[in-house]
């Protein structure tokens, strides 16, 4: 690459950024208070105990092991030492794995133990559901249940500290995450990014295969116009929506990154969490959903200075 090309590619990604909107919290000066969550978690049955742990990385400063809790596989990254260190839950997206262990690696540099969700219990949840509304609400309550028994396996590992742990969803992952964040009073700190409220409305938006094909299969199964679909949606899907609790969380310790063109989960929905949350800090990228991933060395330098000052203050001054 020549030199004017070098400049041009420059200028084009300065403008980029230069282009992204940041809504600060308004209100830092008052400390936000807590409330009981209300969002009602399914049984989630016995505590996780690890079956089977494998060291697949031990370089770099930190160490990556596949550890197997029942019928569960998720990945656990470790900074080198005895800790206690701060932890995040880490709740990708659709065929976002490659994306979260991108978040990973930058957090677990920064001195947080990560536990890495896998993808793939979305999809296998999604292929077997039966094709009604009410059926798609009890999925994602459940997955909500599986990242709460990941929570409160972190919780009881000696090398985490309790009292700091966090939680980093995207897409469905933010949408499970804020739902998981609003009945789990363990979780301290939050980045909710590509994420959204009002589940009727982003299930009816046009474009993301996944929810598409849920969409018309439901629809063609129950012999539904897209408006008599919306209306079901309205009631069934009300109990699941992060809309319904989100006056419950303290928007101070809450971060979230979205796409202003995002068709998938439409900025307006965006921006309807962000005010049902009492507008947290919001980076807008000039992006959709899927080209949000040009910004991503922005956006985890972002999430992880978030978690340094929430869950490790102290550290955070010297890392600025």
């Amino acid at each position: 690459m020549n030199r004017l090309n070098q400049a041009i590619l420059f200028l084009l990604l300065f403008l980029s950024m230069a282009a992204c909107i940041e809504y600060p919290n308004k209100h830092r000066e008052t400390p936000g208070v807590r409330t009981n969550p209300i969002f009602s978690l399914q049984d989630p049955g016995p505590p996780y105990q690890a079956i089977q742990r494998t060291v697949f990385h031990q370089d770099d400063g930190y160490i990556v092991e596949e550890v197997h809790l029942g019928a569960m596989t998720v990945r656990v990254w470790q900074p080198e030492g005895n800790g206690p260190f701060p932890a995040i839950l880490l709740l990708p997206g659709i065929w976002g794995d490659r994306i979260i262990s991108g978040f990973a690696q930058e957090l677990v540099k920064k001195g947080f133990i990560c536990l890495q969700f896998s993808s793939q219990r979305y999809l296998t949840g999604l292929r077997s559901a039966a094709v009604r509304l009410d059926t798609l609400a009890e999925l994602i309550r459940l997955q909500v249940a599986e990242a709460a028994q990941l929570v409160d396996w972190l919780s009881r590992q000696p090398s985490v500290d309790a009292k700091r742990i966090g939680l980093l969803g995207i897409s469905l992952g933010a949408i499970v995450g804020a739902l998981l964040t609003e009945a789990d009073g363990q979780i301290e700190a939050t980045a909710y990014l590509l994420g959204g409220g009002n589940l009727p409305e982003i299930m009816a938006s046009p474009q993301g295969y996944v929810k598409g094909r849920i969409r018309d299969r439901i629809m063609l199964a129950n012999g539904w116009s897209a408006e008599e679909f919306k209306r079901e949606a309205i009631t069934a899907l009300k109990p699941v929506d992060p809309l319904t609790y989100a006056g419950r969380l303290d928007p101070e310790r809450i971060l979230m990154v979205n796409g202003r063109f995002d068709k998938v989960i439409p900025h307006t929905n965006a921006r309807e969490l962000w005010k049902a949350l009492g507008q947290p800090d919001w980076i807008v990228l000039p992006a959709g959903h899927y080209t949000a991933s040009l910004f991503d060395r922005y956006i985890r330098y972002r999430v992880a200075r978030h978690f340094l000052e929430k869950l490790t203050p102290q550290q955070s001054l010297t890392q600025k």
